[in-house]
This record gives C-alpha cells, sequence and structure tokens, in this order.
C-alpha cells in the first residue's frame, strides 16, 4: 500500500475499506465512472481528501477520496477504453491496417463476448468516423469469419465471441461453462452451446458434463443466489430440451423447488429474467404450487410493472383461468387495491384481455391511483397510468361513453383539481371529455372566466422566444438536473450531502419555472400589431408625448414581453403603458416615475401606427 496512505491508516483517517480501493487508483492508473466513462487519475490530495481525474469530456475532476473509492472501478492500461482515452490515433490506424485485430482487443477487453450494441458504443463514432463505421464494419466481418477465433452471430440479438487460441470450438464452448465463476456467466455460456450446437458431434458425451455442472452449481448457488440459480435451471431445461440424449441425475435441484424457495419475492425474481425465460418460469407455477398457482401469480400482479403484468395475464388466461383473473382484477378495483401499473395496462386492455372488469368505477379508480401517487414517494418514477391517460386520446371518450352526465361532471371536476397534471395536459383532457359531452362546456367555461380575462398580448417574436426558453428547460435543463440528482445520490447519507440538497432545491425551482412559463403561452395570444386603433393611444401604436418643461419624447407601446427601455419600447402592461392606453392626441397622461409617490404628467401631441420592420 501506498505510504502515505498507510499513515493515514494506521492514524484512523481513512477506513481500510477506502484505503484499499484508494490504492487501486494511484496517479496515473485509468479507472471507469458508470455515468461519465472512462478517466485517467492525475493526482491525489489525500490530506485534503481529494484526487482528480481527468474524465472524457469532464477534465480536472475532483473527488473526495472515499466516493472514488465508491464510484471509480479500475481499469487495465491494456483495456481498450483505456487505450482509446490515452492515443485514439494510433486505435484509428489499427482499424484501417489491421480490423481483425482491433475486434480481437475490444472482445478481449470484455471477457471475450459482447453484443454488437455494445461493440459499436466502443467503436463507432470514436476510433472508427460514424459516416465510415457501416462500410468498415462490413469489410471487417468478412475477415472475422474466415478466423476460427471468432464467433460472428447472425442475429443481432446475439453476442459476438472470441474463442481462445485457436482451440476446437466445443471443447472451447464446454470449458466456458464448467470453469466459469459465477452462475450468470454459465447460463450465457450455455446459450453459446444453444447457437452452435451443430459443432457437437457426439452430444451425449461431450455434454453429460455440462448438465451435471449446471445441476450442481444450481444446488448450491440457490440459497444465495436463488434468482440466479433459477435462470441456471431454465438453461438447463433449454439444454435436455435441444439434446434429448442427455440425462438428468436423480436428486438433483428441480426448479419447481426453487420456486417454492422463492415464493414470496418471486414478482421481484421474475423481473431479472427475460421476456422468454419469464414464461419458461411460470409454465412450472401448476407442478410447483398446484392448484394455488394462480394465487401465487395474482400476488405478482401488482409488482410486475406494466410489462410483465401482461406477461402474467396472458400466462393465466392461455391456462384456461381467465375467469379467476377477472375475478381478481375486479375485486382490486372495487377495493382501490391496485397499483397504477396493474390499472394502465387494465386500461389498456380494456377491449382486449380486460374487457370484463372494466366499468363505470374505472374513472374514478384512475384518479384516486393518479392523486395516491403524486402525494406519495417524492423521487417516484414516471407514472404510466398518467402517461397512458394522457397518450391514448379514445381512453376518456371510452370510460365516458355510457356515463351519466352528473358523474361525466365529477370527472370533469377532479381533473380540473387534480395535483397530477399540469394546466396544459389537464385542458386538453377536458377537451376530450367537451367533445363527447357539449353540455359541461359551461362548468369548464366557468371556471376558466378569470383565466380568460387575463389574456395577454405578445409579439410573435417574444412569443417564440419563450417557447424555446421553455423548451430547453424540458428538454435539457430537467433533464440535466435528474442526471444531477442520480450522481449526487451516490455521494451517501442523504441527510449530510450538500450536493444532493442542492440538486433537489434546483429541482423545485425548475418545476416552478416550467409551471409558470406553460401558464404563460396559455395565456399568450401572438400578434404583428398590424392596424392597430390610431384614434387612441393603443398597442401597437407610437405615441408622441411632451411635458410641462418641453421635453419631448416617443413611446411605442407593444405587447406584454416586449419591453426594451433603451429603445422606448414600453409593455401595455407596465404602468406608463397603462397611463397611455386609451388616451387621443391633446389629452393628458399622469406617467410614474423613479419616485413611486410622484407622477409626471405629459400631453398626448401624436399617436401613428407601429410598423414591425422598424423594431430594432
Amino acid at each position: 500500500m501506498d505510504e502515505e496512505l498507510a499513515r493515514l491508516l494506521e492514524s484512523a483517517k481513512i477506513d481500510r475499506e477506502t484505503a484499499t480501493r484508494i490504492d487501486r487508483l494511484p496517479p496515473g492508473a485509468f479507472c471507469i465512472h458508470k455515468s461519465w466513462g472512462v478517466g485517467k487519475v492525475e493526482s491525489w490530495d489525500l490530506l485534503g481528501d481529494r484526487m482528480v481525474i481527468h474524465f472524457e469530456g469532464k477534465p480536472g475532476h475532483s473527488m473526495k477520496l472515499q466516493f472514488a473509492g465508491t464510484a471509480l472501478a479500475p481499469l487495465p492500461p491494456d483495456h481498450i477504453l483505456a487505450l482509446r482515452f490515452e492515443d485514439r490515433a494510433s486505435l484509428s490506424r489499427m482499424a484501417e491496417k489491421d480490423p481483425v485485430e482491433l475486434v480481437r482487443l475490444v472482445l478481449a477487453s470484455h471477457q471475450n463476448e459482447m453484443s454488437l450494441d455494445k461493440f459499436d458504443e466502443v467503436v463507432k463514432g470514436t476510433i472508427v468516423p460514424e459516416g465510415r463505421y457501416k462500410s468498415w464494419w462490413d469489410g471487417a466481418k468478412k475477415q472475422l469469419r474466415g478466423d476460427r477465433r471468432f464467433v460472428i452471430p447472425s442475429k443481432r440479438n446475439q453476442p459476438m465471441q472470441l474463442r481462445r487460441d485457436d482451440q476446437c470450438p466445443a471443447e472451447d464452448m464446454v470449458r466456458e461453462v464448467l470453469q466459469s465463476p459465477d452462475l450468470r456467466t454459465k447460463a450465457k455460456a450455455v446459450e453459446a452451446i444453444l447457437r452452435n450446437a451443430d459443432a457437437f458431434e457426439s452430444p451425449a458425451t461431450q455434454l453429460q458434463p455440462v448438465v451435471d455442472d449446471l445441476s450442481e452449481s444450481a444446488q448450491k448457488g440457490a440459497k444465495l443466489l436463488l434468482s440466479q440459480a433459477i435462470e441456471l435451471l431454465l438453461a438447463r431445461a433449454d439444454l435436455l430440451q435441444r439434446f434429448p440424449e442427455l440425462t438428468l441425475t436423480p436428486g438433483h435441484s428441480q426448479l419447481a423447488d426453487l420456486l417454492r424457495m422463492e415464493r414470496e419475492a418471486l414478482g421481484e425474481t421474475l423481473r431479472s429474467l427475460g421476456v422468454s425465460r419469464q414464461r419458461q418460469a411460470l409454465e412450472a407455477f401448476p407442478h410447483a404450487f398446484g392448484e394455488t398457482w394462480t394465487a401465487v401469480v395474482f400476488g405478482m400482479l401488482n409488482t410486475a410493472g406494466i410489462r410483465g403484468v401482461g406477461e402474467l395475464a396472458k400466462f393465466v388466461v392461455d391456462q384456461g383461468r381467465g375467469t379467476e383473473l377477472d375475478d381478481f382484477l375486479r375485486a382490486g378495483l372495487q377495493q382501490r387495491a391496485h397499483t397504477s401499473d396493474l390499472i394502465a395496462w387494465i386500461c389498456k386492455e380494456r377491449k382486449g384481455r380486460a374487457a370484463n372488469v372494466v366499468d363505470l368505477e374505472l374513472a374514478a379508480v384512475i384518479m384516486n391511483s393518479l392523486e395516491r401517487d403524486h402525494f406519495g414517494d417524492e423521487t417516484r418514477r414516471t407514472n404510466r397510468l398518467a402517461e397512458t391517460l394522457q397518450e391514448d386520446p379514445e381512453l376518456i371518450p371510452d370510460l365516458i361513453e355510457n356515463a351519466d352526465i352528473n358523474m361525466v361532471r365529477g370527472f370533469a371536476r377532479r381533473l380540473m383539481m387534480s395535483p397530477a397534471f399540469d394546466q396544459l395536459s389537464v385542458k386538453s383532457l377536458l377537451a376530450r371529455i367537451v367533445k363527447r359531452h357539449p353540455q359541461i362546456q359551461d362548468l369548464i367555461t366557468g371556471n376558466q372566466a378569470d383565466e380568460q380575462e387575463q389574456t395577454i398580448i405578445v409579439s410573435w417574436e417574444s412569443l417564440e422566444s419563450k417557447q424555446k426558453e421553455l423548451e430547453t428547460l424540458v428538454n435539457v435543463l430537467q433533464p440535466k438536473n435528474r442526471e444531477e440528482i442520480k450522481i449526487a445520490r451516490e455521494y451517501g447519507d442523504l441527510r449530510e450531502n450538500f450536493e444532493y440538497k442542492a440538486a433537489k432545491q434546483q429541482e423545485a425551482v425548475l418545476r416552478r419555472q416550467r409551471e409558470e412559463m406553460e401558464r404563460d403561452l396559455h395565456r399568450a395570444r401572438g400578434s404583428d400589431f398590424s392596424s392597430p386603433d390610431v384614434s387612441k393611444c393603443s398597442i401597437g401604436t407610437y405615441v408622441d408625448i411632451e411635458d410641462a418643461a418641453g421635453h419631448k419624447e416617443t413611446f411605442c407601446i407593444l405587447g406584454a414581453w416586449d419591453s426594451d427601455p433603451l429603445k422606448s419600447i414600453i409593455a401595455y402592461t407596465t404602468g406608463a403603458g397603462q397611463a397611455l392606453i386609451g388616451k387621443a392626441v391633446g389629452e393628458s397622461a399622469d406617467l410614474p416615475t423613479e419616485n413611486a409617490d410622484e407622477t409626471r404628467r405629459v400631453t398626448i401631441k401624436g399617436i401613428r401606427p407601429y410598423r414591425t420592420s422598424e423594431k430594432g
């Protein structure tokens, strides 16, 4: 261990775990952060509790030692990302002269296997220019397919692999399973065997050790890594199906045994599996749980997420137990017990699998769920139910199709008062109700009368500028703030985390700014100020004035967002604008001064129309 680091450890100024992690990140070492990418340690300041790292696109970044030790993973100097950081030009030359060696280097840096998408992330636009990447990769693939060290997939969702040396592919794939250090890696190695089944001339001899290894590994890992053990047994089932000559040793773990062990957390376990694996696991439920298997599935529906709900419901229906599913969904709606994700799925399937449970109460259930979620966890995820209500234009009309007018009015009132939507979204949703039931227009217009009276006139230029400002806030500032919150959360204890508190305060500021901008834009009406009434001072006119001392000035009265004092442009909403509006030539007006208690009397000497070409 570094001497200075060891002294800090001896003096209890740093804990052993942090010291060990920092010792693996000396100056000059490469590292990787999940958000900031590859970096190189520039320097340590152990007494100042800091280290400086140069990240790609974030040079000279200072981090606290404990956070650096937790958030950074060391990267070998021969790793492709370290080489790309240090000398990208050499790798670009390698791509041109020896693409096979570049691909070998990339795969070797990723444990000899990676998806094509991940490969693109490493090479495209960095080592190989984006515009030339497709033709380069097409040429590289032709060379790679002639090299037995490489497995190039025929489908993009399959991984690319690097075999060690020039060994027999079948032996190499078996060795990968037997020597893989963890259950998940073993399962992936089995997938490689299944993709290259033709490479095995004698499966009963070559692959029986693999089946035995999978059984033993799943049995040993079940207590600590139950979900991975389940995934491994599913891979074993695929292997046995593909090669019927393989046998299962009596006494080895069965999938049903593991499912019963995991009954209380099956929802979380299945979410960690892919869709096809989920289906395989579900098919074992009847054997694992007997006639009560549907109750187990129903217990998972409220934790599965909207996508998982669809898979679970389809399985129940396919097994001929759709009536039980309907009873469960109907009871949950009546008791207001379903999550927003499950309700969102019911809405999406209102004319499909959930058609039997949808009734007039669904509208009230939706509003209850939205309000419950809104006042729940402040760090809640995007609400799928709110998205569904806004993105499906036929949902609200379907909900109120057969409802009486009183129920429709009640639903409209709840929407108008709901904190779950901004004002523009509420108006859009209400418009769908009015389209189907025009007789409630008075309810909406009555509540909006005050707001309509506050309509403001603005120039088209200022309206466009305000809209761009809102777009920047929504598409740039708020996403950046969310990323800052995510990064700050990694710093540790939120009670003492200044970065997290500051980011959350900024989140509130941006939210208020967005609400104000949306409200202002909704009230705004654009104008080019053509053909104003020049018989009196009005919006879109130049006004010549003269005070008692003979001092003459000219003001241009324009929209609420158009003030420019240096150019003598005043908004009609300002004190001066309001004092002049409606005055004719020869009449007097009292204009405000810097002293709030005093005014300045002026006489209107002339009024002429504003011409857009003169602005500026």
